[in-house]
């Protein structure tokens, strides 16, 4: 196993997976980017220039997709995997019947899929890693109602309580779960909705990703 920590983090492209992974470039880890959108990666794997950098396209919801860029990931790292963060996710702002159902749908597979996918074939090598983590990005709407992210939030409840159950079924592992839960995010996600959020303005939003980034710290 090599010695150097690593960190494999779904959507990696923007946002807070992109900021989770500059900090713990900073820390000296071996860094995983990873998703979909391959010619967001390239542009991020280009401005960060780190040899400890790795990056790769990944459909987090394909299972096979998933067990290829692990294994590609942990012959990078010698078989380590010290943290997984699964990020990946989409969301629809709106009144319920204003969203399509095909995009419910896609957000349902997604959002929740998509965990549950990446950490299925994650864990022989978080088994094989002492003290190994699994960061479940959720959000503050799995806490409350909210009437225009009832499908999204719907999603991260679950989410949540996913967490919940690996937490205590993955103890004897030696894995820690844990999911973070942040407020309105300045992230393009919010950027691209704030307009459809009743009474809420950008201005109003102060958290950023580099403030959640340092939570999975």
């Amino acid at each position: 196993m090599g010695n150097q920590p690593s960190i494999f983090i779904t959507g990696g492209a923007r946002g807070i997976g992109l900021s989770i992974g500059k900090l713990f470039l900073e820390q000296g880890w071996k860094v995983g980017l990873y998703d979909i959108d391959a010619a967001e990666l390239e542009k991020v794997r280009q401005e960060l220039a780190n040899e400890n950098l790795l990056t790769g396209t990944l459909d987090v919801t394909n299972s096979d997709s998933a067990q290829v860029t692990l294994q590609q990931f942990a012959e990078a790292t010698g078989g380590r995997l010290d943290v997984l963060v699964n990020n990946a996710g989409m969301v629809r702002v709106g009144e319920f019947e204003a969203t399509p159902l095909a995009d419910y749908q896609q957000m349902v597979t997604l959002n929740l899929a998509g965990p549950i996918t990446m950490t299925y074939q994650a864990l022989p090598w978080l088994k094989t890693t002492p003290n190994s983590r699994i960061v479940n990005v959720s959000s503050a709407s799995a806490i409350y109602g909210n009437p225009e992210l009832t499908v999204y939030a719907a999603t991260k409840v679950a989410v949540r309580n996913l967490t919940e159950g690996w937490r205590l079924g993955f103890a004897k592992f030696g894995i820690h779960a844990t999911a973070i839960l942040p407020i309105y995010t300045r992230t393009r996600m919010v950027d691209d909705y704030v307009h459809l959020y009743q009474g809420l303005k950008l201005k109003d939003v102060t958290l950023t990703a580099e403030d959640v980034a340092r939570v999975c710290w």
